[in-house]
């Protein structure tokens, strides 16, 4: 068995050999199934979020993007989109949220390179992606087929941190990015939004500070959305930051404390 080393784990290269084996098959499909045109969405400072129920549920779930959404019918899912590249890395066999996104549904078709690279206040709105396949721990079978919406924007990638917090010019740049989030999904009609531990693994953002930046830029529209849940895998592959491997815990002390 041919092996890897990335940090302080070993992986089996023949996974990435499949995912991007998984990857040529899904643009195949996808070439047939095309997609609603997406469209650039930016920041507006002037835009309110008027409420629009008695309060806003935060719920934090032990699952992925795209199951969350599916049991949360007309939500706005977020993509943790890369800045420079459409789909990030997935054909070179990653396995992070945008790129298991790609690997699944007819989102190539509707998610161009031609947006790219985004601005620190832009991301893509794609309203309608087709999922027609499941998940890696389910060898990408075959599946009925599920239309999601998403907004694809990106964190900030490997932002420099003291004491695990972000800089405040930095900080000023994410309150905007978690604003235009919420912002593309009311101006869109979402009731509610599927996010998670966003630029947490790999990029290096600080989980604990991302979490309580959600938590007050969530207080601050109370009801403009019915319910907005982090969908967050219990000790995924966050290899190049160990210390974020599992920030399921953090976000849910931080937004959902008892």
């Amino acid at each position: 068995m041919r092996t890897v080393q990335l940090g302080l784990r070993t992986y089996n290269a023949n996974i990435y050999d499949r995912r991007i084996n998984v990857w040529d098959d899904t643009k195949e499909r996808a070439s047939v199934m095309p997609a609603p045109p997406s469209h650039i969405v930016r920041y507006d400072e002037s835009y309110e979020l008027t409420r629009r129920f008695a309060s806003t549920a935060i719920t934090v779930v032990n699952e992925d993007t795209i199951e969350t959404g599916m049991s949360m019918p007309g939500a706005l899912c977020h993509n943790f989109s890369d800045i420079c590249f459409a789909g990030g890395y997935v054909a070179q066999g990653s396995s992070a949220q945008e790129e298991s996104i790609m690997r699944r549904s007819n989102f190539c078709s509707t998610l161009l390179q031609s947006f790219y690279p985004l601005g620190a206040e832009e991301g893509v709105y794609s309203p309608c992606v087709t999922f027609f396949k499941r998940g890696e721990r389910d060898d990408w079978a075959p599946m009925e087929h599920v239309d999601l919406a998403f907004a694809s924007i990106p964190a900030l990638k490997r932002p420099y941190c003291v004491d695990d917090r972000l800089r405040d010019e930095d900080v000023r740049v994410f309150r905007k990015k978690v604003r235009l989030l919420m912002q593309t999904a009311h101006e869109m009609g979402h009731a509610s939004i599927v996010t998670g531990a966003w630029g947490c693994g790999a990029w290096g953002m600080p989980a604990r500070h991302v979490a309580e930046i959600f938590r007050d830029e969530l207080a601050a529209c109370d009801g403009a959305f019915e319910t907005v849940c982090f969908a967050i895998i219990e000790g995924g592959d966050s290899h190049e930051r160990p210390r974020h491997a599992n920030p399921i815990a953090v976000f849910r002390e931080v937004l959902c404390p008892v």
